[in-house]
């Protein structure tokens, strides 16, 4: 997927559903509810909604932003990480074709101009932190930013 598409898929998921994707406030013993890639309810936040229900199976009720996914996707420190949770990231990434390398040396974004990880980010910081009443004028602001068809 490119940047287009994936900001597409999204825009689309995000004001169909209309309603953060949390996780119940007490989970994690936590005092307010906590986003996720997909609930109970079956909601997705805007990355989960980019995931296979495979990779969300294994991933399970995972909180982490896109950052730690990636890497969980890089790096893998056998007796000290979860290879289950290495691989389903790194085929999350794989599948909608988004450069996980961007930000570590060597890197050159002008060879990988697909959705990259620092883009994930800023679609997943609109569902967590924008009022969901702001989320069509903070996608529409977005997809200006890139350059892309609202």
């Amino acid at each position: 997927m490119n940047r287009q598409e994936i900001y597409n898929r999204v825009k689309e998921h995000m004001l169909k559903q209309m309603e953060r994707c949390t996780l119940n406030p007490f989970s994690n013993h936590r005092d307010s509810p906590m986003c996720a890639y997909r609930n109970d309810q079956g909601h997705r936040c805007a990355v989960g909604c980019l995931m296979s229900d495979e990779v969300i199976k294994i991933l399970g009720d995972a909180t982490g932003g896109v950052g730690q996914l990636a890497n969980h996707a890089r790096y893998y420190r056998e007796g000290e990480d979860n290879l289950e949770l290495t691989v389903a990231s790194y085929t999350f990434f794989k599948d909608i074709g988004v450069n996980i390398m961007a930000g570590t040396p060597g890197y050159e974004e002008e060879k990988y101009p697909h959705g990259d990880t620092k883009f994930l980010t800023g679609l997943q910081n609109i569902h967590d932190n924008a009022p969901t009443f702001e989320w069509k004028d903070r996608l529409e602001a977005y997809a200006l930013d890139y350059q892309l068809k609202i």
